[in-house]
C-alpha cells in the first residue's frame, strides 16, 4: 500500500513538472550512456544517444513524440528509458541494447486517479518483436506499442481475417503491435494478449478502448 501511495505522489510530481515539457535542449548522462537534445523554438527536435564504444545514433522527435510530457533517460550500462505521458497516465518503455540496436524489451502503463483509482498493465521480454527506437520514434510519428482496453465480448482473428474461437472479455487488456485496414477499409488492430501462453490475434479497432 506504501509503495502506491509513494508511486502516486511521484506520479503526481511527475506530471506538474512534465505537463509541457520535452527533451528539448536536454542533456543527461550517467557515465556509460549520453542523450542530447538540440535546442529548437517548437517540438520537433533531434537528440542523439551515445552509449560508451557501443552505440551512436540520432533520433528524430516529431510534435513531442505526440505526448503531453516526453523523456529519454539512461539506465545502467545498456538501457534506455523513454517515457510518454498525460497527465494521469504513463507509459514507459525500456529499449535495451541488443546487436547494436536499441530494441524494447518492457513496457509499462500507469493510471493513477486518485489512491483508490489506479490501474497497471505491464509486459517484458518484448525484444523478439524487434521493434527499434529509431522506428519508434521518429519523423513518422509516435509509432510505439500502446494499451487497449476491451469494451465488450470480442472475438479474435487470424491473419486473413477469418474468425477464431477464442475471444476476449470487456476489461481485458492488450499491448497494441499494429494497425492495418482490409480491402473493405475496416480497420483492425494487432494484439498481444498476455497469459500463461501470449495470444497474437487480430480483432476489430472499434472493440478497443483507451481511458
Amino acid at each position: 500500500m506504501m509503495s502506491r501511495i509513494l508511486f502516486f505522489l511521484l506520479l503526481i510530481i511527475s506530471s506538474n513538472v512534465y505537463s509541457t515539457s520535452s527533451m528539448n535542449g536536454v542533456y543527461v548522462d550517467n557515465g556509460n550512456i549520453s542523450i542530447h537534445c538540440d535546442e529548437s523554438d517548437g517540438l520537433d527536435y533531434s537528440c542523439s544517444i551515445h552509449i560508451y564504444k557501443k552505440y551512436n545514433n540520432t533520433i528524430r522527435i516529431k510534435n513531442n513524440n505526440d505526448c503531453g510530457y516526453f523523456s529519454i533517460s539512461p539506465k545502467g550500462d545498456d538501457e534506455v528509458v523513454v517515457e510518454c505521458g498525460f497527465k494521469d497516465i504513463s507509459n514507459i518503455y525500456t529499449y535495451k541494447l541488443i546487436d547494436d540496436n536499441l530494441l524494447l524489451d518492457k513496457y509499462e502503463y500507469h493510471y493513477v486517479g486518485g489512491p483508490s483509482d489506479f490501474d497497471d498493465f505491464i509486459i517484458d521480454n518484448l525484444v523478439s518483436f524487434r521493434r527499434n527506437i529509431s522506428t519508434d520514434i521518429s519523423d513518422n510519428g509516435n509509432r510505439m506499442f500502446s494499451l487497449g482496453y476491451v469494451n465488450k465480448k470480442s472475438y479474435l482473428y487470424n491473419e486473413n481475417y477469418n474468425k477464431t474461437d477464442m475471444y476476449l472479455v470487456k476489461g481485458d487488456k492488450v499491448l497494441i503491435l499494429d494497425v492495418k485496414k482490409d480491402s473493405k477499409n475496416n480497420k483492425w488492430y494487432k494484439i498481444l494478449f498476455p497469459g500463461k501462453k501470449n495470444i497474437i490475434k487480430w480483432i476489430r479497432s472499434y472493440n478497443i478502448s483507451y481511458i
